[in-house]
């Protein structure tokens, strides 16, 4: 940093961050916003930061710390699916399997037709 002719240096000290605790929000699926808000400062900040701390963009560091978090998460969905978790097994099925719910009903069904109106009350159907 250039200094005065006083020796004190120009401008103001650069901004230290902890990338352990950037890494972890990042794993928690934080995105890039979010991180700077609970580091009081900017991505744009966090990017200039990151070349100079770690020599990759910030960027790059997000995408693979997030990207372990996916991971972890899909691993922890798998280990209650094959543990009998149903409603696990039905989701999973469903988004990775390509599986679907298929409520088109035939053509030759006829509709379900109710042997009351709303406004009567089931008991008064029972008296006649």
């Amino acid at each position: 940093m250039a200094r005065k002719p006083t020796g004190r240096p120009n401008g103001r000290p650069p901004k230290t961050f902890d990338w352990e605790k950037i890494k972890q929000a990042a794993y928690v699926q934080c995105n890039q916003n979010e991180i700077a808000n609970i580091f009081d400062t900017t991505v744009e900040t966090l990017e200039a930061a990151c070349q100079r701390d770690l020599g990759e963009s910030f960027s790059v560091f997000y995408k693979r710390s997030a990207e372990g978090g996916k991971s972890s998460l899909r691993r922890e969905m798998y280990k209650k699916a094959m543990s009998g978790n149903v409603p696990m097994m039905i989701w999973l099925s469903k988004n990775y399997m390509g599986m679907k719910e298929n409520w088109n009903l035939p053509e030759n069904i006829a509709p379900i037709v109710l042997a009351y109106t709303p406004q009567q009350k089931p008991k008064e159907l029972t008296s006649e």
